[in-house]
């Protein structure tokens, strides 16, 4: 059984507005994903990462999580010069696995990352955020005429800005970049659940670049 539908990932089609990025539908096989929202087998160990988020580090321990990390790490190179992502091949870079879930955060006050636009560490040169669920807010994406810096999340308040919302869709993914090899283009986005007495439930992957002595 496979995780990852690779030929997917592999064969993206870019959209430019309002920075680049690609949406691809049924990017996890059916069958990861009657595993992946059955909890009990998945056995996520949830832990609270802000007010209202809480995440899971997907680790080995499991065996088809183990198995969606090896498919993704064989393919790593492939898809960072697909996309473009800015990266050296003298370094080492690694599968993260993460389950988030974010309680309603609709009339309450918004916690550090989750509802302020953000862009992604430097670190990661390739990000792919799956929606699963029938239900959710799709991931809000940004652009700033003159942001004060884009390594700190943001109040919409107070910068000019324009702002467009992905649409929600089960195994639906939202893939980007953080840093292309020609240009620095800032991902900001942000992401809010405005459905009470729910849950949104995304996966992610990433792959990140290792860390060095001289990171902090």
């Amino acid at each position: 059984m496979k995780v990852w539908n690779i030929d997917k990932i592999l064969n993206p089609k870019w959209t430019d507005k309002p920075w680049p990025h690609v949406i691809i539908d049924g990017i996890l096989t059916d069958e990861f994903l009657k595993h992946y929202m059955d909890t009990k087998r998945t056995n996520f160990a949830w832990r609270r990462k802000e007010v209202h988020r809480y995440m899971a580090d997907a680790y080995d321990a499991n065996p088809l999580i183990k198995q969606a990390r090896e498919e993704l790490d064989s393919y790593a190179t492939e898809i960072l010069d697909v996309y473009g992502c800015d990266y050296k091949k003298e370094r080492s870079y690694n599968i993260r696995l993460r389950a988030v879930k974010l309680g309603f955060t609709g009339d309450q006050k918004a916690s550090s990352y989750v509802g302020h636009p953000h862009t992604d560490s430097s670190r990661k040169k390739w990000t792919c955020v799956t929606y699963i669920g029938e239900t959710g807010d799709g991931t809000y994406i940004h652009t700033f005429e003159n942001p004060r810096n884009i390594f700190e999340p943001l109040e919409l308040t107070d910068e000019k800005h324009t702002s467009e919302q992905m649409k929600w869709k089960h195994n639906r993914s939202f893939i980007f970049n953080p840093k292309q090899k020609t240009q620095y283009l800032p991902t900001w986005h942000s992401y809010y659940n405005n459905t009470p007495n729910t849950f949104r439930h995304t996966f992610m992957a990433n792959i990140v670049r290792s860390k060095s002595k001289t990171d902090k």
